[in-house]
């Protein structure tokens, strides 16, 4: 008899081995499965955004003649609708309008290293494949994870970056000379934008009445922005008939490409006159490894694995005497039952 409860037991514990096996692999797979979900949610790239890192170079006017009233909202349309839409690989340059042109004098920011992070050429050509890929796809690959997981790396520089940018746009004073000299700073800002990758978006932001009236008057013709987006943005309507002298004044200077026109109050309801950098809104995303996502999951796991093995062995080793007395009861109750002749 022993010897046949030593083998109950045996075959019980065999069973509860098996038993362990089973919720085991199942846990581990399931535990495999949902980490890998965690890790490859979907990803929405905005169409709005650019396909291109920027070189955006910005000139605010604010001497006497575009009235002072007027250089707060310069300020203000710079700060909300320009800036925002930088982002890392992007470059930014910001002149004022003074007199006389000096680059001490009338620079706003952009010049003096404080600029967004950089990446090298190879690096933003890799990313950009991996955006334009992803976008015709419609659907997140492993490359698209990787980039976003690398942003935060970035993040605390670029947000640095801007929140300078608007301190020192904000705290700029109007010239108190009269006299405006603009051929010069977009001269500077047209060297700029010759510069740097020739694949970049090039902008070039306007905010002034489009009146020169500093010692360089004559603007000579320049070949400065051949491949750069004009954007001049002024303090009156676009049926003034101011803007048709002020047109004719500047169609030399930028080699007669068309312009566009954006009065101050438009520049202000538009949502944005930068378009997004590229990846603007993937900020949003926290891409985890799938060991990342698992490893909080990992001791839970443990614990359900364990709590059912146990379960399962009460279950095995209680199952051999609950057998046992219930043929003992249908023994007792055959012995007690009359004989029938």
């Amino acid at each position: 008899m022993k010897w046949i409860e030593r083998r109950s037991r045996k075959i019980g514990f065999d069973r509860v081995g098996s038993w362990a096996m089973v919720i085991l692999f199942v846990e581990v797979l399931v535990l495999i499965l949902y980490s890998y979900l965690l890790s490859h949610p979907d990803v929405d790239l905005s169409e709005e955004n650019r396909y291109e890192f920027a070189r955006v170079a910005i000139l605010m006017d604010g001497t006497q003649s575009v009235n002072p009233k007027n250089f707060s909202l310069i300020k203000r349309i710079v700060r909300e609708k320009i800036l925002p839409s930088l982002g890392m690989n992007d470059l930014a340059v910001a002149y004022d309008v003074h007199k006389n042109f000096a680059t001490g004098q009338n620079t706003v920011f952009g010049i003096l290293g404080d600029q967004l992070p950089q990446d090298s050429e190879d690096r933003r050509a890799q990313i950009l494949d991996i955006l334009e890929r992803n976008r015709e796809k419609g659907k997140p690959d492993d490359d698209l994870y990787v980039l976003i997981r690398s942003l935060p790396s970035y993040r605390t520089r670029v947000a640095e970056v801007r929140s300078l940018w608007a301190r020192q746009v904000e705290k700029r004073e109007a010239p108190r000379l009269e006299g405006s000299d603009i051929c010069s700073p977009l001269s500077e800002l047209g060297e700029f934008l010759r510069g740097g990758d020739p694949a970049a978006e090039k902008w070039l932001f306007v905010l002034s009445d489009m009146k020169n009236t500093g010692p360089s008057r004559n603007c000579r013709p320049e070949d400065s922005f051949p491949n750069a987006r004009v954007v001049l943005i002024y303090p009156f309507d676009s049926n003034s008939p101011s803007w048709k002298t002020v047109e004719s004044f500047w169609r030399d200077f930028f080699a007669g490409r068309k312009l566009e026109r954006v009065p101050f109050p438009a520049a202000l309801a538009d949502r944005a006159l930068l378009s997004p950098n590229p990846t603007a809104g993937l900020e949003r995303y926290e891409i985890k490894t799938p060991w990342e996502c698992a490893r909080p999951m990992i001791v839970p796991a443990l614990a359900l694995a364990l709590g059912l093995l146990a379960a399962v062995s009460l279950i095995t080793a209680l199952a051999p005497h609950a057998g046992e007395r219930v043929r003992k009861q249908e023994e007792a109750s055959a012995g007690s039952t009359p004989e029938t002749e």
